[in-house]
């Protein structure tokens, strides 16, 4: 139960950290879904690039404090840690910019560490895309309806059973969840090893991960892959709340382009994580070859 006074306040003691870039119309869209919420953060930090990031926002229409502040790097990680840096909270709510939350989105968060704010936890979203499916929905489908696909993830996890929310011996991100989850708010999905970008957690207690190599100065994938699989690796229970729902516009197709970008990533989590060089090279050709198939077959519809 939340206590008295917060309930006369309906303001927790966290701190909601976005990091922004050019997208003044989502982050606005952002902070209104963030005052809509049946409780609301002492503060919100949004880490910029630029003054236009913030030209949408009136800090002064709000119940809670907007600390705006100019980072000298174009870099989510950077950002993110600047924002944190800033924060007089110990519980943090990190979020992408163009999300929009549901109404009890913070304090359905904000309750697993209500009774203790030092459990070594990272709680996540259920994020729902456009049609209000889950946001790996293709993937999930996939996965559920292709017995040849079940079988080479089968094989790229070294022989073992694919776990939800897992990475694969091969350094592969496996976005699977259960069909339960997807379909019951109530229902909580616990000891997975990653989660996505919009998590909260004690930053007090988090291990940070060094990103050595120029990862951290440049556009990354999967920032938010490293920073929760290393703190699972160090005995934190990584959890998803089906009860912290936040809506994301529906991504297009993985394509040959964005496949090859992300597999200098993928090797990063191999060597990070002591995964399969083997099968990371196993991975690379089964998919590249299938992109570049399914991208030529595209390409011949359409003529």
């Amino acid at each position: 139960m939340v206590s008295k006074n917060f309930k006369k306040l309906k303001l927790l003691p966290l701190s909601f950290i976005c990091a922004t870039h050019n997208r003044p119309k989502s982050l606005k869209n952002l902070i209104s879904s963030i005052s809509k919420n049946s409780f609301l953060p002492k503060e919100v930090i949004i880490v910029g690039t630029n003054i236009n990031d913030f030209k949408m926002i009136n800090s002064k229409q709000y119940k809670f404090k907007i600390k705006m502040i100019i980072s000298p790097k174009k870099n989510q990680i950077f950002q993110r840690n600047l924002g944190i840096n800033k924060s007089k909270n110990t519980l943090i709510i990190q979020s992408d910019d163009d999300v929009i939350l549901s109404k009890n989105f913070i304090i359905n968060l904000y309750k697993h560490f209500e009774k203790n704010k030092k459990n070594k936890k990272i709680v996540g979203a259920k994020i729902l895309n456009s049609e209000k499916k889950i946001q790996s929905f293709r993937w999930n489908k996939l996965y559920e309806t292709n017995i040849v696909l079940r079988f080479i993830f089968f094989v790229l996890n070294g022989f073992k059973k694919v776990e939800f929310m897992s990475i694969l011996a091969s350094g592969r991100i496996a976005p699977l969840l259960p069909i339960n989850m997807r379909k019951n708010n109530k229902k909580q999905l616990t000891n997975l090893e990653w989660l996505s970008s919009t998590i909260c957690y004690n930053k007090q207690l988090v291990k940070k991960i060094n990103l050595s190599g120029g990862y951290a100065n440049k556009k990354s994938y999967f920032e938010d892959v490293f920073f929760t699989h290393h703190n699972y690796l160090n005995g934190f229970n990584l959890v998803i709340d089906g009860g912290a729902i936040c809506y994301h516009e529906t991504t297009n197709p993985t394509n040959l382009s964005t496949h090859l970008k992300t597999i200098t990533t993928q090797w990063k989590l191999v060597r990070l994580f002591n995964k399969s060089i083997i099968l990371f090279l196993l991975d690379v050709i089964i998919f590249s070859t299938a992109y570049f198939i399914s991208g030529i077959f595209k390409f011949l519809i359409r003529k």
